[in-house]
C-alpha cells in the first residue's frame, strides 16, 4: 500500500480536531509502535511531515481556549452551596421548587436583587454567607485537575468563569497553592453586569484569553451557565456533578458524568462536531 502525505496528516477538508489528536498522540508516544509501518520513507520527508504536523499544531492550539466554570466543575463544593441555600430558603421562603438549584450560577447581587430585595433580608444573607465562606474548605476534583495540566501541557489556554467574588477566588488561591497558574484568565462576578444565563461572562472569559469564543469549549455544570455558554456561541460540554446526569444531557453539546478517562482528543472531537453543524 502506498501512503502519501494527506493520509498520514489529515489536512485539508478533515476536521481540525485531527491534527490536534494526531500530534496529540505523537506526542504521548502512543502512535510509535506503528512508525515500523513507515519504514520504506525517507527519513528527511517524515521530518518534514512531522515538522509541518508540530508548527500548524501550535498555531491551531493557539487559536484554542478553554473555559471552566469554577464551583462543581473544577472545585468539589456546589453540595455545601446547596445546604447554605436551603437554610436561607427555610428562613426567608421564597416559595420556589428547588430554589438552592434553580439559582446555581447567578451571582450574588442577582439572587439578593431578585429574590431578596428587602435590605434586612439581604445584610443578613451577606453576613451569613461571609462567615460561611470563611470557614469553608475549597478542595478541587483531581480528574478535573489532571484534565486542565493536560490542557496547559498541550499549549491550550483557559480561563475560569465564576459567579464567585474575587474575595472567595483569593481563599481558593490560598488553600491550593499553584492553581491560580494555571489558567490565564480568571473572570469573577464582580466584573460583569449581567450573570449567567446571560452570554456576557463567557465573551468576557474567551476576551481574556485573546481567542475567539466559537473556538472556545466550555464546561458547566448548571442549566444557567450552559445556557450562557451557547448563547455565547461556545461548544459547551455539561458536566454532571450537581445536577443528575439525566437533567442536563442533551442540553449541551455533550454532556459527561465527570472528567474521569476524558482527555484532550476528546474535548477535540467534540468541539470539531460542534462546528460542522
Amino acid at each position: 500500500m502506498v501512503y502519501n502525505h494527506n493520509q498520514l496528516l489529515p489536512i485539508g477538508e478533515r476536521s481540525m480536531a485531527n491534527h490536534h489528536v494526531l500530534f496529540y498522540l505523537l506526542r504521548r508516544q502512543i502512535m510509535q509502535p506503528y512508525f515500523s509501518l513507515l519504514e520504506g520513507f525517507p527519513l528527511c520527508f517524515l521530518r518534514q511531515q512531522y515538522y509541518f504536523c508540530t508548527t500548524n499544531r501550535k498555531k491551531r492550539h493557539m487559536e484554542t481556549g478553554v473555559l471552566f466554570d469554577l464551583d462543581g466543575v473544577l472545585i468539589d463544593s456546589e453540595s455545601r452551596y446547596t445546604e447554605f441555600w436551603d437554610e436561607v430558603e427555610k428562613t426567608y421562603p421564597t416559595g420556589i421548587p428547588d430554589f438552592a438549584i434553580r439559582i446555581k450560577g447567578n451571582t450574588l447581587p442577582k439572587i439578593l436583587g431578585t429574590y431578596f430585595p428587602q435590605p434586612e433580608r439581604q445584610a443578613y444573607i451577606h453576613r451569613m454567607l461571609k462567615e460561611f465562606e470563611a470557614t469553608m474548605r475549597y478542595d478541587t476534583f483531581h480528574e478535573a485537575m489532571r484534565f486542565v495540566d493536560e490542557l496547559n501541557a498541550a499549549s491550550i489556554k483557559c480561563a475560569i468563569v465564576t459567579s464567585s467574588s474575587a474575595k472567595k477566588m483569593e481563599t481558593l488561591y490560598a488553600q491550593n497553592p499553584g492553581f491560580r497558574e494555571k489558567f490565564q484568565g480568571i473572570v469573577t462576578g464582580d466584573v460583569v453586569s449581567h450573570s449567567k444565563p446571560h452570554p456576557e461572562p463567557y465573551l468576557r472569559g474567551a476576551n481574556s484569553l485573546g481567542i475567539d469564543i466559537r473556538h472556545c469549549c466550555i464546561f458547566e455544570d448548571s442549566l444557567s451557565g450552559i445556557e450562557s455558554g451557547l448563547r455565547a456561541g461556545a461548544c459547551v460540554v455539561g458536566i454532571a456533578t450537581t445536577l443528575p446526569f439525566e437533567q442536563i444531557n442533551g442540553k449541551a453539546c455533550k454532556t459527561i458524568h465527570d472528567f474521569t478517562g476524558f482527555h484532550v482528543e476528546d474535548m477535540l472531537s467534540i468541539m470539531g462536531n460542534f462546528n460542522k453543524l
